[in-house]
């Protein structure tokens, strides 16, 4: 009944953009809810709008205080880090950077409406999909090893402080390259063939110029890590198993290799 509840005071826009996401059975779904809560008595529906707005409202503090809380941490390390070490620009840049792409990517996650954010980060009741995140997460982990051999900076010489916000960053910063090459710029290309195709092909050249690789063979294996990435995003119409595909690679790579 909440989501016949939503689905009448959403603008008509946002109802259409909606409608893209739901197959003809769900949306013949959502029309029998609407017409099954219009025929309920004026207390009933009062105890559901109640009900409703509990919801509405407990859904949105996560995100805040996520956000905050990142915001707060990053403010603090980055500080502190100066404070201690007067590292030299570059390298505070290459240590802080995939942290502050973490926050960000939260702080775009405050602007989606509450059913794009479901959209984006519903669970899949399909195993099998899980299964294919892993496999895509091993290959993943099997081009950072190659991508690595020419290493900016050697790990095993980094502070523990370094190796503490690396690893929060390299958890991260997924968050937003997903949002970013795995959806907003497929989507703004279209549907279908120019979405699937022209939309991620265009957004993982552009995720491998942002990676400033070294070298021809650098670019291309970041290319291909994130075709990876675009083959599970197009399999699975789930941006959040990219990301934890994206994340536990970055993970377990920068922890045990």
């Amino acid at each position: 009944m909440k989501s016949a509840i939503y689905w009448l005071i959403l603008p008509p826009q946002i109802k259409n953009n909606i409608k893209k996401y739901l197959t003809n059975e769900e949306q013949e779904k959502l029309e029998v809810i609407i017409n099954n809560y219009k025929n309920l008595e004026k207390s009933h529906k009062i105890k559901i709008q109640k009900d409703f707005y509990k919801f509405f409202f407990v859904y949105h503090f996560p995100i805040e205080k996520i956000y905050i809380f990142l915001l707060i941490l990053f403010i603090f390390l980055f500080f502190i880090y100066i404070f201690l070490y007067k590292p030299k620009p570059l390298f505070l840049f290459e240590i802080f950077w995939p942290f502050f792409l973490g926050v960000m990517s939260f702080a775009a996650y405050r602007f989606l409406e509450p059913y794009q954010f479901n959209y984006y980060f519903r669970l899949p009741g399909n195993a099998y999909i899980y299964l294919y995140s892993l496999v895509v997460s091993y290959l993943l982990m099997f081009v950072l090893m190659l991508i690595n051999k020419e290493n900016v900076y050697n790990l095993t010489k980094l502070r523990f402080i370094e190796k503490f916000i690396l690893s929060i960053g390299v958890f991260l910063a997924p968050f937003s390259e997903e949002l970013i090459f795995r959806h907003v710029i497929p989507d703004f290309l279209g549907k279908g063939f120019f979405k699937n195709i022209v939309g991620h092909l265009l957004s993982n050249i552009l995720f491998s110029i942002l990676h400033f690789p070294s070298s021809w063979e650098q670019g291309s294996l970041y290319f291909f890590s994130g075709m990876f990435l675009s083959f599970l995003k197009i399999f699975s119409n789930n941006l959040l198993i990219c990301i934890m595909a994206h994340s536990l690679a970055n993970l377990l790579y920068f922890l045990f290799f």
